[in-house]
């Protein structure tokens, strides 16, 4: 398996541990947990995603995790985590390009107020990626600009 493979898998199996169980309280993401995450999977996008779409959301919903814990635990203020995250924020920007559109849909778009400014991640698609993945976005691999 792939490295991508691994990260995904891996991503889905720690979100799913968040989940709360029947009758449980959710549990509370480390947001330094979050951040290797999301470094493990800026370093592998530069050579290009084999995956599907499912699977890239999978990986970006690491970075909206993320933002939302840094705005609530001030983790803004510790300038070691933010130039990690901002590291991994150019890598993920230089191996992607514009999405015309929310990868979310529209609806998720406008239920949860992002805007391409403010959740960038949500707006962009793999420069290099899997025909499985322009198939999932419709065929529309002109999705992204």
């Amino acid at each position: 398996r792939s490295t991508l493979d691994r990260s995904s898998a891996a991503s889905d199996v720690y979100k799913r541990q968040l989940l709360p169980q029947a009758g449980q309280a959710m549990k509370r993401p480390d947001a330094f947990d979050l951040l290797t995450e999301w470094e493990s999977f800026a370093a592998s996008l530069a050579q290009g995603y084999d995956l599907g779409l499912d699977d890239y959301l999978n990986d970006v919903d690491a970075r909206q995790m993320l933002d939302t814990i840094v705005n609530t635990e001030k983790l803004a203020e510790d300038g070691a985590f933010r130039s990690r995250l901002a590291a991994a924020d150019a890598q993920v920007r230089d191996a992607t390009t514009a999405s015309k559109y929310c990868i979310w849909g529209a609806v998720n778009e406008s239920d949860n107020g992002w805007t391409r400014d403010s959740n960038w991640w949500y707006y962009a698609v793999p420069k290099v990626r899997s025909e499985e993945f322009d198939e999932d976005l419709g065929g529309d691999a002109a999705n992204a600009n």
